[in-house]
């Protein structure tokens, strides 16, 4: 019995490994204004739980749980929510 419990728990923080996304962003043009922008609208998608933006290096960083939002949901959601264009 404490086998199974310990494989059910190994599996489990297996399962809940945070994915990394970095995507590439055209046409931010001022770090004051853009970066905040992309970040807002990456934190609103569930399941996105941390967003750093690199203006000097136009990327995005984007850290979330892929049991409730795949790359390409991100992705279709910040071209949806922003001006910007990304790359994967």
């Amino acid at each position: 019995m404490k086998k199974i419990f310990a494989i059910i728990l190994a599996t489990t923080f297996l399962y809940s490994i945070p994915s990394t996304a970095v995507f590439n962003i055209e046409g931010m043009s001022c770090p004051g204004g853009c970066a905040p922008k992309v970040t807002n609208a990456a934190l609103q998608i569930k399941g996105v739980e941390k967003c750093d933006v690199n203006f000097d290096e136009s990327k995005a960083t984007i850290i979330y749980d892929n049991e409730k939002v795949t790359e390409t949901d991100i992705l279709t959601t910040l071209r949806t929510n922003t001006t910007f264009k990304y790359v994967l």
